[in-house]
C-alpha cells in the first residue's frame, strides 16, 4: 500500500474490484522484514463476512502473524466499556411501556400493536444514537404546520426516552457502540496510536462509522479504504454531490463518499486507487454514466458516444428477463449448475428471500446445496415453528387445523411411538373433518374416543388433554409464559409413551438457538411484565423471527447466495444479480410511524433515500464484476413488475447509443438470457399426453343405485357423474379441516332455530312471538356458533325476517291441524324397483285434510322453471308425503309446496299441486322420475360428467376425479363400459 505525504489517507477500490483480495495483497506487500510487521496493524472491517474472507485469504499465504481484526460495530472491548444491556431487554421494556401506554391512550393504536411499535421505536432509538441525536432534540422540532398526531408522537417518544435514560442497561447495542467509538476517538486525540490503523469496506452511511472513518483518516498511520469508488465520475458531478445540489441526492451510489471527502476537506482526485482501475474500465464507465443523478442525465448525449465499443463493455453480461418468478429461479439454477460443471464459482445476490428459496429448491434436483450467507429464519426451522405453534394455541380455543398441524410436527412424539401417534392423528383428523368440528377440547376428545375402536386411543387422548390443560393460562409474567411454552414443547416431544416430560432434545443449531431465545426471554423480562396469551404470542414471534440460523449442512462452496451488502465482498467468478425489480433493487424504504420527513430532516436523521443510495452502490459494485447475469421476472404473484430503475437506465442508455453498438450489445445480452430460458423450457418439456375425454362411465346395471335421496335426483339430472362416484364407487368427499361459518353451517343453525320455535309454539301476540324467536336465536347461536362475528351477523339476519316469519306462522296456525318437523320418509316405485328417500324440513297438515311440504332456503329459492326441470327436491318430497311415506304423516293429498327464503329479505314462494295448467301434477312428477331412473337402469346409459350445470363456474365435488380441465363443458361425453 503506497504511503501518502501528509493529509488524510483515503484509498479506493474501483467498482467490481475484489476488495478483500486487494486489501490482503496490499498488506502483505507493505509488511516490513520483522515477523511482527503485520501484527502491529489494526484492521477495522464493516461486516463479519468480510472478516471471514480476509482471514481466509491470509490463510492462503505463507505463515504470517496476522493483524488485529475488529469490526466497526463492536468496539466496546477496545475501550474497556462495561457490558451493557441487550437489545432484547430493551425491546421487552419498550413493549411493557407501550402496553401500559395503549391502555391509557386507546386511540393511539390497537393494544395488539404494542410489539410492532416497540420494534419500530427500538430501530428509531438506534438510529438516533448512531447519528448522535439526543432524545431531547425532539423538543426543538417546530410543528406549527404539522398535525396534532406528530406532536403526540413527539411527546410519547420523549417520555419513553426519559424512561430508558433512567436505566443504562436499556441503551441498546447501537448506543453502546456509539459510546465506545466516541471514547476510542477521544483517546486517539490524546495519544494517537503508533501502529497502522486501517478501516476498510464501509461507505460511511451511518453516523458512528462516518465519525470513525474521519478519525482514522486523520491518524498519523491511519488509512481508509473505500469500496467501489467511482474514478470515472467527472469533477462536475462530484462538486454537485458535495454541494447537495441534487434533490434527493442520497440516492446516488457515490453520495456518501462525497460527504466524507467534504468532511475531510479533500478532493476526489486525492483518493488513491487500489487495484487495477483500467481493468474493466469500459463497463465501469458505462455503469457510472447510466447512474448519474437524474438532473444531469443530459450528459448521456455528450458522453455516451465516447464510451467506445459497447459490445466489448458488456461482454460477459447476460440479461435474463423471465416471464415468472419460477422461470427466473430455474434459469438461475441452470446457470449455476453450468458454473459448477465448468469448475468456477457462482454467487446469487438478492434480498428476495422467496426467490432464493426457489433457487435452492431448483438446485436440489442436482444435489447442489448453496452456501446461503443469510441462513434460515429461525421461525421456519422445525424447533422455531414448534414454539410458534404452541404459542399460537395458548389462551385460545384450539382450532382443529392448528391442532392437527401441531400433532404432525416432526418434533412431536419423536421416537419409537411416533408411528402409532401418526396413525391416531390421522384417525382424529378424519373424524374432525367428518363431524365438522371447528375447535377441539376435552369434551370433543371424549366423543371421538367413544366412537373409535382403537385400544390405545384413551391413553393418547389423555396425553393430549394434559397438553390442553397447559395451554390456557391467563395473564402471567413473560418468564412464566416462556417456561410453560418450553414445558409444553417437552411434553409434545416426549410423546404419550414417555412417563415424564422435559425439554426437547434439540441438539442442532436451530434447536439450540430456539432454546436460547426462550431462555433469553425468561432472563431478560422484568418480573412485573404481565401479558396475556395474545401478548405472549406476539413477543415470542417477534423474538424468534428476528433471529436467523445457519444449519451445519454440507454445502457446495462453489455456489453461494448473498445479500446485496455482500456484493462488496465478492470473490465469485460468476455473479447473478437476481430479482432486479422495484421493491427488491432497491427495496422500498420502510415507513416511519413516528417521524415524518420534515421532522427527520430537522433532527438530522437519515432520509429514506439513504437505503436507495446504498442499494445503488451495491448494484454498481456487483454489475461491474467480470461475468454477470442480470435477471428479473416480468410477473410476480400474478402482478406485472416494474424493472429496477438502474436496469432501466442501463437498457435505455444502450438503446440510445446505436452508433457505438449499444442496440446490438443489448440484443446480445438478451440473447444470452434467452438461451437459459430456452433450456428451462426444454427441461420442462415432456412427451405429449393426450387429454382424457369427458367421461360417461357405464357400470354394470347390478351395481347401479337402487335407492337415492331426493337431493341426489337433482345431481343425477345436472351431474350424473357425481351420482356414479358417490353411490356406485362409494366415494364421499372429505370435509375441510378448517371449519368456517359457511352457508352449510348457517343452514343447519337456522333450521334448528325455526324447528325449536315451531315445536315450542305458544298462543301469544305477534310481538311476543318475535321476541321469543330472537331469544331462541341467541341461545342456539351461542351454543352452536363459536365465531362472535358470525353470531352477531346471523342474529341480525333473523331479526330482519322475524316479523314476516311470525306473521306467516301465525296465519298457518289458524288453519293447520298439525305440523311435523325434520321427518324422514321413503316410497317404493315398483315399476322400476326403486326406493326414493327424503327428509322434509316441515310438513303441515291442514284442517281440511290436505298437506303442505315446506323447505327452508338460506339462499335464493329456485324458480318454477328450475323446479320443473332440475330442482325436484320439494315435489319429490310431496310425492313421498302423498303416499304416506313420512313418519307420523298419514297419507293425504298434497295441496301445495313452499320455499321459505331465510335470506336478509324474507321470501315466501308457494306452488300448488293439482291438475291445473299452473299447478304441479304429482302424477307427472312420478312419471318423470320413473323415466329418469329407468334410463339409468339400461346398460347403454352412461353417467356423463357435468351434463347440465347451473353455471360453468359451479364446482362439483368430483370434478377432479372426472379430470375436468383436460376437457371443457362443450366436449361430447365418451361412454366407457365398465366390467
Amino acid at each position: 500500500m503506497p504511503a501518502l505525504e501528509g493529509g488524510a489517507r483515503i484509498y479506493g477500490t474501483p467498482p467490481g474490484a475484489d476488495l478483500p483480495r486487494i486489501l490482503v495483497e496490499a498488506l502483505v506487500a507493505r509488511k516490513d522484514d520483522a515477523p511482527e510487521g503485520l501484527a502491529r496493524t489494526t484492521l477495522l472491517l464493516n461486516t463479519r463476512r468480510l472478516e471471514r474472507r480476509v482471514r481466509a485469504l491470509f490463510d492462503g499465504h505463507a505463515p504470517l502473524l496476522l493483524p488485529r481484526i475488529d469490526l466497526v460495530t463492536d468496539l466496546a472491548h477496545l475501550t474497556g466499556l462495561a457490558p451493557g444491556g441487550t437489545d432484547l431487554r430493551r425491546f421487552l421494556s419498550l413493549a411493557q411501556v407501550l402496553d401500559e401506554t395503549l391502555a391509557r391512550i386507546p386511540d393511539l393504536a390497537h393494544p395488539a400493536a404494542a410489539v410492532d411499535l416497540a420494534q419500530s421505536i427500538g430501530a428509531l432509538l438506534d438510529e438516533m444514537a448512531v447519528e448522535r441525536v439526543a432524545i431531547e432534540a425532539l423538543e426543538d422540532v417546530a410543528l406549527e404546520n404539522q398535525s396534532e398526531h406528530w406532536d403526540r408522537n413527539r411527546r410519547l417518544l420523549g417520555a419513553i426516552g426519559a424512561y430508558l435514560a433512567a436505566d443504562p442497561a436499556l441503551g441498546g447495542a447501537a448506543a453502546r457502540n456509539r459510546e465506545a467509538t466516541d471514547r476510542l476517538i477521544a483517546a486517539w486525540r490524546v495519544a494517537p496510536p503508533r501502529y497502522p490503523v486501517i478501516l476498510a469496506g464501509s461507505t460511511g452511511s451511518r453516523g458512528t462509522t462516518f465519525d470513525l472513518m474521519c478519525a482514522v483518516a486523520g491518524l498519523p498511520q491511519g488509512a481508509v479504504i473505500l469500496p467501489g469508488f467511482d474514478f470515472d465520475l467527472p469533477a462536475s458531478t462530484w462538486d454537485a454531490l458535495r454541494a447537495d445540489r441534487f434533490d434527493p441526492v442520497e440516492d446516488h451510489p457515490q453520495y456518501r463518499f462525497a460527504r466524507l471527502l467534504s468532511a475531510l476537506d479533500m478532493s476526489p482526485d486525492a483518493v488513491r486507487p487500489l487495484g487495477d482501475v483500467a481493468e474493466g474500465g469500459g463497463r465501469r464507465a458505462l455503469v457510472s454514466l447510466c447512474l448519474r443523478p437524474a438532473p444531469v442525465t443530459d450528459a448521456w448525449l455528450a458522453e455516451g458516444p465516447g464510451l467506445g465499443d459497447l459490445a466489448a463493455a458488456v461482454d460477459g453480461v447476460t440479461l435474463l428477463e423471465a416471464a415468472t418468478l419460477r422461470d427466473e429461479a430455474e434459469a438461475i439454477a441452470l446457470c449455476l449448475r453450468g458454473v459448477v460443471e465448468e469448475g468456477k464459482t457462482g454467487a446469487v445476490i438478492t434480498s428476495n428471500r422467496v426467490l432464493t428459496r426457489r433457487i435452492a429448491a431448483a438446485l436440489d434436483r442436482w444435489g447442489i446445496v448453496p452456501d446461503d450467507s443469510a441462513g434460515e429464519p429461525l421461525g421456519q426451522t422445525p424447533p422455531g415453528r414448534l414454539v410458534l405453534q404452541v404459542a399460537e394455541l395458548r389462551g385460545a380455543p384450539v382450532a382443529a387445523e392448528e391442532l392437527v398441524a401441531l400433532l404432525k410436527h416432526p418434533l412431536v412424539a419423536v421416537g419409537e411411538g411416533r408411528g402409532a401417534h401418526l396413525r391416531l392423528t390421522r384417525e382424529l383428523e378424519l373424524w374432525l373433518r367428518g363431524e365438522a368440528v371447528p375447535f377441539v377440547d376435552g369434551a370433543v376428545l371424549e366423543q371421538w374416543i367413544a366412537g373409535t375402536a382403537r385400544e390405545d386411543a384413551g391413553g393418547w387422548a389423555a396425553w393430549l388433554g394434559g397438553i390442553f390443560a397447559g395451554l390456557g393460562p391467563g395473564p402471567a409474567p413473560v418468564s412464566e409464559h416462556a417456561a410453560r411454552t418450553l414445558a409444553t414443547c417437552g411434553t409434545l416431544a416426549a410423546g404419550p409413551a414417555e412417563a415424564a416430560a422435559g425439554a426437547p432434545e434439540w441438539e442442532d443449531e436451530a434447536g439450540l438457538a430456539t432454546l436460547s431465545v426462550l431462555d433469553s426471554l425468561r432472563a431478560e423480562s422484568a418480573p412485573d411484565h404481565i401479558v396475556g396469551a395474545d401478548g405472549w404470542r406476539r413477543l415470542a414471534e417477534a423474538a424468534i423471527r428476528a433471529k436467523d440460523v445457519r444449519e451445519a449442512v454440507i454445502t457446495d462452496p462453489r455456489v453461494m447466495i448473498w445479500g446485496p451488502l455482500e456484493a462488496r465482498v465478492h470473490g465469485a467468478d460468476v455473479v447473478v444479480l437476481a430479482g432486479l425489480n422495484e421493491g427488491t433493487w432497491p427495496e422500498a424504504p420502510s415507513p416511519d410511524p413516528w417521524l415524518n420527513r420534515p421532522m427527520r430532516r430537522a433532527l438530522g436523521l437519515l432520509s429514506p433515500e439513504r437505503s436507495v443510495g446504498l442499494a445503488a452502490h451495491d448494484f454498481q459494485s456487483a454489475v461491474t464484476t467480470g461475468e454477470v447475469v442480470l435477471s428479473r421476472a416480468v410477473q410476480e404473484d400474478g402482478a406485472v413488475t416494474v424493472p429496477s430503475r438502474w436496469l432501466s437506465r442501463m437498457t435505455n442508455l444502450l438503446q440510445g447509443l446505436p452508433e457505438t453498438g449499444g442496440e446490438e450489445a443489448l440484443s446480445e445480452m438478451r440473447a444470452r438470457g434467452e438461451t437459459w430460458l430456452a433450456r428451462v423450457r426444454e427441461m420442462r418439456r415432456v412427451a405429449p399426453v393426450s387429454p382424457e375425454p369427458r367421461p360417461a362411465p357405464r357400470p354394470p346395471v347390478e351395481v347401479r343405485p337402487k335407492r337415492l335421496p331426493v337431493t341426489a335426483i337433482q345431481r343425477l339430472i345436472r351431474d350424473p357423474y357425481a351420482v356414479y362416484a358417490r353411490y356406485v364407487l362409494r366415494l364421499r368427499p372429505v370435509g375441510p379441516l378448517r371449519q368456517i361459518s359457511d352457508p352449510a353451517l348457517r343452514g343447519q343453525i337456522l333450521h334448528e332455530i325455526f324447528d325449536r320455535f315451531t315445536r315450542e309454539a305458544r298462543r301469544e301476540s305477534a310481538g311476543a312471538e318475535e321476541a321469543r324467536l330472537l331469544t331462541l336465536s341467541h341461545e342456539v347461536l351461542e351454543a352452536r356458533v363459536p365465531w362472535p362475528a358470525a353470531r352477531r351477523l346471523w342474529h341480525a339476519r333473523i331479526g330482519r325476517i322475524a316479523e314476516a316469519f311470525v306473521a306467516w306462522d301465525l296465519d298457518q296456525r289458524a288453519r293447520r291441524a298439525a305440523v311435523i318437523l325434520e321427518t324422514k320418509g321413503q316410497v317404493t316405485i315398483p315399476e322400476i324397483a326403486f326406493n326414493l328417500e327424503g327428509r322434509a324440513d316441515r310438513i303441515t297438515t291442514f284442517v281440511d285434510g290436505t298437506l303442505e311440504v315446506v323447505d327452508f332456503k338460506t339462499g335464493k329459492a329456485p324458480t318454477r322453471k328450475e323446479i320443473e326441470h332440475f330442482d325436484r327436491q320439494l315435489v319429490l318430497e310431496a310425492l313421498i308425503a302423498e303416499a304416506g311415506g313420512f313418519r307420523d304423516v298419514p297419507a293425504a293429498p298434497v295441496a301445495s309446496v313452499a320455499h321459505i327464503g331465510l335470506s336478509p329479505e324474507f321470501a315466501l314462494s308457494v306452488h300448488g299441486i293439482g291438475d291445473g295448467d299452473e299447478l304441479f301434477d304429482l302424477g307427472e312428477v312420478r312419471r318423470g322420475l320413473i323415466t329418469l331412473i329407468a334410463a339409468y337402469q339400461r346398460e347403454d346409459q352412461g353417467y356423463a360428467a357435468r351434463r347440465a350445470m347451473a353455471s360453468v363456474r359451479f364446482e362439483g365435488d368430483y370434478d377432479h376425479l372426472a379430470r375436468l380441465g383436460e376437457w371443457d363443458d362443450e366436449a361430447r361425453p365418451v361412454p366407457v363400459t365398465l366390467r
